[in-house]
């Protein structure tokens, strides 16, 4: 038999990089970026965000702006010369945020910031933040995005994209036994197909290289958006 490489999936690509990283309650800016970004301890931070495309920007300050947090030494052994700030209030006002900081993985966590004019940007994936119980009776109509249903486990079964609550009544999903169903809106077509297929790639990154149980059973589509929708408006007229 054939020796197979085993794949860490607590390691990543740019781990001794300049980084700023999501934990419970915290922003985390470790030394490499602080030494790049010029942070002393007299700088603050203040916090922009770009709701749908998923961006956080952080301007650092000296002057006394009144939405600036302060910046606290990241006194981990080994991360020394980091910095951090409370990132509760934020969270409490964007659930897409503290979706991102619920995630198991320390790699959806942590991320490489670009400078954008005078803000470090950083982009964020969507994080399931938002979920129903199986009926969807909770989901907007309208609600267009990416999801995943759950087993009563709490097993991810499916990950697709779309409009959520037309997809949950397709009439082939009806016999799929699942609990829950976890989703974010997304605006665009493309984003949409980007960040399914990111969590796609991170689930068979996972799991051995499979795909949730249903995927393996009806694929992933390759049809837009466009085409799923007027999909299920001929289902739905059938009688």
């Amino acid at each position: 038999m054939a020796w197979q490489k085993f794949r860490r999936v607590d390691t990543y690509t740019g781990k001794d990089a300049a980084a700023i990283s999501i934990s419970k309650d915290r922003f985390n800016f470790n030394s490499l970026f602080a030494k790049l970004a010029g942070i002393s301890p007299r700088h603050k931070v203040v916090v922009h965000l770009d709701p749908p495309s998923f961006r956080i920007g952080f301007e650092f300050v000296i002057s006394d702006d009144t939405d600036a947090l302060a910046l606290i030494p990241w006194n981990k052994r080994e991360t020394p010369g980091g910095y951090t700030c409370s990132s509760r209030g934020v969270f409490a006002q964007h659930e897409w945020v503290a979706g991102v900081a619920r995630l198991s993985a320390s790699k959806d966590r942590r991320f490489l910031p670009k400078k954008d004019g005078s803000i470090w940007a950083i982009q964020l994936c969507p994080s399931f933040e938002l979920s129903s119980e199986r009926a969807g009776a909770s989901i907007p109509t309208e609600a267009n995005g990416i999801y995943r249903y759950l087993d009563a486990k709490g097993e991810t079964v499916y990950i697709g994209r779309g409009r959520i609550k037309q997809r949950l009544v397709a009439p082939e999903r009806q016999e799929w036994d699942f609990a829950k169903i976890k989703y974010s809106v997304v605006e665009t077509p493309e984003d949409r197909e980007r960040w399914e297929g990111y969590w796609i790639q991170r689930y068979k990154e996972e799991h051995g290289g499979r795909l949730p149980y249903y995927n393996q059973i009806s694929g992933t589509t390759s049809q837009s958006d466009a085409q799923q929708e007027a999909a299920a408006d001929v289902n739905k007229a059938r009688p």
